[in-house]
């Protein structure tokens, strides 16, 4: 009887050990590729990557006036902008004609305190506002009307991300992401990432410590997540590398080598506080890389942009199918980058992106009359696209601004 308990015992524990070995391999982190970044030639258009060019400056009335464009959705033939004064236009994405207010200001239903976001929920069909203040998303149809709040999980982690939300996106298999701020403020915000799962589940992701930040609060990038074929793409903090999530797990996608390393976590943080400054000066007082601000994803195209991207030489683009890393030089003359644009070789202020396209927008006088220039300066300019120079010189430098869709 011994011999017999002996060998189930044996058997019980040969299947235990080869069950927690199978554990650890669905926990253990797939390889990432590296994807190494090369100077763009001198002739190198990146607009050549795309199939067509649409252009469009958004009608300006009383009741739609953009100072700046902080976020964009292109669905359904609509535009919706969510602007740098908490306000949600949409617009006709062919016309740019102002169609109607998305939501307003207010304590009441269907009002946003802060419109910290805005993302689009493709199963729902719904536009959905991120707002701080009150802890809540708003849903809205694509025609305006309030649809309710949708609750991202309890509890004070769920409390936390919203609170110091940046942005978020929601995948295909209704996975939510909330990227976060750095705070020393309440409540208390450790992680970069919270992802809440369709059944409600809730696990935070990519810790800040021992990284700090002696102000409220202070975000690590702008837009960090994007939309991709198969989840959500996105970047962790002081990390050069590329994650997806998929299925509510993060896997690793690829990592960058762009020639300068990602400060580790234990130098940033003797520096003090979080702030851009000491990473800048991090930046140009050693081999370190400059931090990720932002990231956009359409079809077969990743576009990477760190911050102060003008004065730390441009920024990153992949090209997934052909597995290429292409290095996108910039200056910090904005009249430079400008003439730049009109040749194809670069792309100005990226504010969206989806599947099928890329989305830049030119806020303000500045930016348009800066393009004008360059059209009317004498240089000698080769225009990737003439309808740019008809486009541009007809643009009102005092209307609401000019977007431009590069569509894949």
């Amino acid at each position: 009887m011994k011999k017999v308990t002996g060998c189930l015992l044996a058997a019980l524990c040969a299947g235990c050990a080869l069950l927690s070995c199978a554990e650890q391999k669905m926990c253990m982190p797939a390889e990432a590729s590296e994807m190494t970044f090369r100077d763009a030639p001198a002739d190198y258009l990146i607009a050549s990557n795309f199939r067509n060019i649409h252009m469009v400056q958004l009608e300006m009335k009383d009741e739609c006036v953009v100072s700046d464009v902080k976020c964009i959705i292109d669905t359904d033939g609509k535009v919706f902008v969510l602007t740098s004064d908490n306000e949600i236009f949409c617009f006709d994405r062919s016309t740019g004609k102002y169609l109607c207010t998305i939501g307003s200001v207010g304590e009441g239903p269907g009002e946003y305190i802060d419109a910290t976001d805005i993302f689009y929920d493709e199963r729902e069909k719904r536009i959905c506002v991120l707002d701080r203040s009150k802890n809540a998303i708003h849903a809205y149809t694509l025609d305006g009307k309030y649809n309710g709040d949708r609750t991202p999980g309890q509890g004070g982690d769920a409390i936390a991300a919203l609170s110091w939300a940046i942005c978020a996106e929601r995948s295909a298999d209704g996975s939510l992401m909330i990227a976060s701020q750095m705070t020393g403020g309440y409540p208390s915000n450790d992680y970069a990432y919270t992802v809440v799962r369709p059944d409600g589940t809730l696990s935070s992701m990519d810790a800040f410590a021992p990284v700090k930040v002696e102000d409220y609060s202070m975000p690590f990038a702008t837009r960090s997540i994007a939309v991709c074929e198969d989840g959500l793409r996105f970047f962790k903090f002081l990390n050069d590398t590329i994650f997806t999530l998929k299925d509510g797990e993060a896997v690793p996608y690829c990592r960058l080598n762009t020639g300068r390393s990602m400060p580790p976590k234990d130098v940033v943080a003797k520096m003090g506080s979080y702030k851009e400054t000491n990473l800048y000066n991090l930046y140009k007082s050693s081999g370190y890389a400059m931090t990720f601000r932002e990231m956009y994803e359409c079809g077969n195209l990743i576009a990477i942009v760190p911050e102060l991207y003008m004065m730390t030489g441009g920024y990153f683009w992949i090209d997934k199918e052909r597995q290429e890393g292409i290095h996108i030089l910039a200056t910090g003359d904005f009249g430079d980058e400008c003439f730049r644009f009109l040749q194809g070789q670069s792309i100005i202020r990226l504010v969206g992106s989806n599947g099928k396209e890329l989305i830049s927008a030119f806020s303000g006088a500045t930016s348009i009359r800066a393009v004008q220039k360059q059209l009317s300066d004498g240089k000698t300019l080769k225009l990737y696209d003439k309808r740019m120079k008809t486009f541009f010189e007809k643009a009102d430098p005092e209307g609401n601004p000019c977007l431009v869709f590069y569509e894949n």
